[in-house]
């Protein structure tokens, strides 16, 4: 997750949702709508953004294991799928808020349920997004470690996040209540892919010459 992303993902649901209270949430809303927008267009650029991470590693890679790199790629495009049609409910959040007047077949309580419902349903697609945020560094540490241009123990770290963040979603779907706990006690392992991440911008990727 870029800090785009987490502004999209973190920061926004805190800001605005009360838990267990749609009018208090909703009204929150409301009150800053353009902050709310700001998070559904972070969460649009991130996705785009991922795709060019991305179609960069595909390129840096595809000649240490082309299949990979590929596998790498599709993996990032169900990640980013999964984040884009996310933003939908979240846009139907805003409609719900609004004083359109077909919407006054409804009282506000019930709009308001409504809205928080949305929320509750981006929390979930998050969720099922979580499961490709760590498939994706499955490919991306195993071409990290047969490459010849990062350490080995980047790949590694690169893969106990991805064991991280597929834990983290598995255990979310099958067990709600424990959610919060696991992403916690996960965050020390998904700090791999921060790694890679500071690796790349700042040693960057020196591709030995071709043996003779």
């Amino acid at each position: 997750m870029n800090n785009l992303g987490v502004f999209n993902l973190i920061y926004v649901p805190l800001k605005f949702r009360v838990a267990g209270d749609a009018t208090a949430t909703m009204r929150k809303i409301a009150e800053s709508p353009m902050t709310y927008r700001s998070g559904i267009l972070c969460g649009l650029i991130s996705g785009i953004l991922f795709l060019v991470v991305a179609s960069l590693l595909h390129d840096l890679f595809k000649d240490v294991d082309r299949k990979q790199a590929m596998l790498l790629v599709l993996f990032v495009c169900g990640a980013v799928a999964i984040g884009l049609a996310n933003l939908i409910p979240q846009f139907g959040v805003l409609v719900v808020s609004g004083n359109a007047e077909y919407l006054t077949v409804f009282s506000r309580p019930q709009l308001d349920a409504a809205g928080l419902a949305l929320m509750n349903l981006v929390s979930h697609g998050d969720i099922l997004a979580m499961a490709f945020w760590g498939a994706w560094l499955f490919p991306f540490g195993a071409l990290a470690m047969k490459s010849r241009f990062i350490p080995r123990v980047v790949g590694v770290l690169l893969i106990v996040a991805g064991a991280a963040y597929l834990t983290t979603s598995f255990i979310s779907i099958l067990f709600p209540a424990q959610r919060q706990l696991t992403f916690y006690l996960a965050i020390p392992f998904m700090a791999g892919e921060m790694v890679a991440v500071l690796w790349l911008l700042i040693k960057g990727a020196v591709i030995p010459p071709a043996e003779q």
